[in-house]
């Protein structure tokens, strides 16, 4: 029995991704390799089963698509967008073979290519991604027709990614608390002695990741780069009322103007209170307070010095 009746369903699509029955054209493409995993852009087209609910759009006229490396900030960003109340957040993720919903009730992924989902996000919401670079979508975004999207991509030091990612893995109960994921936080809480024995475990996991599926966002003239460094540096500094030009820079880019944004208001909403967030006071590099030798010799290779060289960091 499906979560919600048709009409409802009619009503969302209509609502999030514009027309009913309105097609897409899409050239085919090569596979994409994402965590590791080819998959491919011949899936059925499907829309989105959100449940019932006031999820309706904000005042704004753009969507926000806020994509990330995992681990880099996608849940800080979204908050910061939501917090300046002209976008609302619906609860899709979109990742390059499908979107999910963040509703309990959601029955999972819903495949469907990245291209596809994209040109139908209707202003108004906030809209969270793990997109690998798509020369197609950044044509759509660069066009006219994308002209309502603001694409920001969210980076950070692959190295703090990997201390981040076990942490996250080891000690958060939300991730614990995701089915596909349970055998990995029990395997990280109870088969390891140390924090140190887990992150070797951890760089070899994350040595699968196709970091170079996402450098291409890095050189799109429609996409705004944010370092996870200077975003959690802005809004630090906004429970000081002071305005640092990474935040700044952000809300230009929304359209916002950052004298009508309460910068205390911001920072008490939004920091440290991301659903990921592992509270401990951050600091740039922080990778080097949790590496040993083994670990450096570990991402001593071509893989890891591109990856943090090609999101601007110094290896």
């Amino acid at each position: 029995m499906p979560l919600v009746n048709r009409p409802t369903l009619a009503r969302i699509k209509r609502k999030l991704f514009g027309v009913p029955g309105e097609t897409v054209a899409i050239t085919p493409q090569p596979p994409v390799v994402f965590e590791g995993v080819v998959q491919a852009f011949d899936e059925p087209d499907h829309t989105v089963p959100l449940p019932p609910g006031d999820d309706l759009p904000g005042s704004a006229d753009t969507v926000v698509l806020g994509n990330s490396l995992p681990k880099s900030g996608t849940h800080m960003l979204n908050q910061t967008v939501e917090f300046l109340g002209r976008w609302n957040n619906t609860g899709l993720h979109v990742n390059i073979n499908g979107y999910r919903l963040s509703d309990p009730h959601s029955p999972g992924l819903h495949r469907c290519p990245a291209p596809r989902v994209v040109p139908r996000l209707r202003p108004g919401y906030a809209v969270t991604a793990h997109l690998a670079y798509h020369a197609e979508i950044d044509a759509y975004l660069n066009s006219r027709g994308g002209s309502s999207v603001r694409h920001v991509f969210m980076v950070r030091d692959p190295r703090d990614l990997i201390v981040s990612w076990m942490r996250y893995a080891t000690y958060s109960k939300t991730f614990a608390s995701h089915g596909p994921f349970k055998s990995t936080h029990e395997h990280l809480r109870d088969n390891f002695a140390s924090d140190a024995d887990r992150l070797v475990y951890a760089i070899e996991k994350r040595t699968q990741f196709a970091y170079h599926n996402y450098t291409g966002w890095m050189k799109s003239p429609a996409t705004r780069v944010v370092r996870f460094e200077d975003l959690h540096d802005g809004l630090e500094a906004a429970g000081r009322g002071e305005l640092r030009p990474g935040l700044g820079g952000l809300l230009t880019f929304l359209d916002v103007e950052p004298e009508s944004v309460d910068l205390r208001a911001l920072h008490a909403g939004v920091y440290g209170q991301s659903i990921t967030s592992m509270r401990d006071k951050f600091k740039p590099s922080s990778f080097r307070d949790s590496f040993e030798p083994r670990h450096y010799a570990l991402i001593d290779n071509d893989h890891w010095r591109h990856a943090v060289e090609a999101f601007g960091y110094d290896w």
